[in-house]
This record gives C-alpha cells, structure tokens and sequence, in this order.
C-alpha cells in the first residue's frame, strides 16, 4: 500500500498544488541567486518521475539521478536530460563538479544526512552553488512522514547548522509553504491525535490531488509566496530552502 500511495504521488507531479507550487518558488530563487551562464553545469539528485527537470533545465545543463526502478523509468521517459540510476555515494567516484546541485525534499530520506553533504560537496565545483529543500517542524510529524520513508523534519537551525559543518556558505534560509502554514499544521495534528485510519490512508488524504478548484486556489495561495522569497525570510513554515555555496579558498 505504500508503494501504491507513493507511486500516486508521483503520477500527479506535474499537477499536484504542492509541486507546482514548490517549483514556483524555487524559479524565483533560481532567478534571483544564480549568475548568467551558458555553461552551467546542474545535477539533480533524486529526480523522483521527473517533475522539475523541464524548471532546472532552463538553468544550464542538467544531469539527474535516481535510484529507484520505476521513477527512473518515468523521469527517463520526459527525454529532458541524462536521468542516471545511480546512488549518490556511486557519483561521486566519477569526480564530475558541479556549478549547480539541487536536492529537493531528498536530505530527508538519507539516514546520514552529513555524509551524504559531505560527498555533495566534493561534487561542486569551487564557487558552486548548492539548493536544498526539506520538510519542516518534528512537531508537525505524522504518518505521512513514515510512509515517505522520512528520518527527519528539519528546524532552521538545525538544517543550517549541518550545511556549515559540511563546510559550505549558507548564503539564503527561509522556511516556506508559510501562509497554509496555520491550515496544514492544525490538520496534520488534528490527524496524529484523532485519525484511526492506517497510515498510507491518511498519507492520501494530505497528498493527493484535491478537486481541480481546490488544487488551483491551494496553489494560488502557496505559489504567492514568490514575491516575497527571496527579498525576505519566512520565520516558520511547513518547508524549509537554504542556498549555499561552496567558498573558494574558504576551506581549502
């Protein structure tokens, strides 16, 4: 069942308020903190089925990896860029660098989210610059964090915190998804304290695609938030993105 409830997920990418909007807001980040180049160099890692790799391309030229059978197959199938079935640990043995790498809501699925920054940063270029997004809050942790194969929700501190002991410059944090925020955290209590369903039951009822009206107001309200990222920092939302760059010089 969760394997079905994920696979759903993935079917809707495309669609879906959350990935649209999520996409929204990290082009207007893109935009604002990446310097003109023809040249650029992008690796996504954990692609998923694909569902930003049309955004990134537009950036430079993009590579992407995922391990999984079936995302792979479907990402492949978008014939946007190289999609390799390789884990992160493999890349790295190949010394490619890297003047872009996005890892989007992918840190928290590593169990050892430091290692995993460690070889990352050997993969950028000196200068590259590194985009992550994850969720958000222990406090908002449910079910659905379980069926997603999530070790972790991520508190601000604690995500910059790590990215610097991996030697990188955080040069923007923000939470976001910060104006549903009162919304989805009263219902992802309300569904830890009161839901007797199983969790990939209650796993479908946050995620999956809502009536087209809704999906399109959800992703109205969500998507907003672009005017105001990167100008200023949210301080909470259910996401957390950070923006770091490897320093030249800085540590050797």
């Amino acid at each position: 069942m969760e394997r079905q409830s994920h696979q759903t997920l993935a079917d809707r990418t495309d669609s879906h308020w959350w990935y649209v909007s999520r996409r929204t807001i990290i082009r207007k980040i893109l935009a604002k903190s990446l310097k003109t180049s023809e040249h650029r160099k992008i690796l996504e890692i954990g692609c998923g089925s694909g569902g930003n790799l049309q955004m990134l391309s537009e950036y430079g030229s993009l590579t992407a990896m995922e391990f999984d059978d079936e995302n792979h197959r479907r990402a492949s199938s978008r014939g946007i860029c190289p999609v390799e079935k390789i884990k992160l640990e493999d890349n790295v043995a190949i010394l490619r660098r890297f003047d872009l790498i996005c890892m989007l809501d992918v840190l928290e699925h590593i169990n050892n989210d430091f290692a995993a920054l460690q070889l990352v940063r050997q993969q950028l270029s000196e200068g590259g610059q590194l985009l992550i997004t994850v969720p958000a809050n222990k406090f908002l942790w449910t079910s659905a964090d379980v069926v997603n194969h999530h070790y972790r929700r991520y508190t601000k501190k604690q995500l910059i915190d790590l990215i610097v002991s991996s030697r990188l410059t955080v040069e923007y944090a923000s939470y976001f998804n910060t104006l549903l925020f009162p919304f989805i955290s009263v219902g992802l209590l309300f569904l830890k304290r009161f839901s007797k369903r199983s969790a990939s039951e209650n796993f479908g009822r946050i995620w999956f695609l809502p009536l087209a009206a809704i999906n399109k107001v959800l992703i109205g309200i969500f998507s907003s938030e672009k005017y105001f990222l990167p100008r200023i920092s949210f301080p909470f939302g259910v996401s957390l993105l950070v923006v770091a760059r490897k320093t030249k010089g800085k540590f050797g």
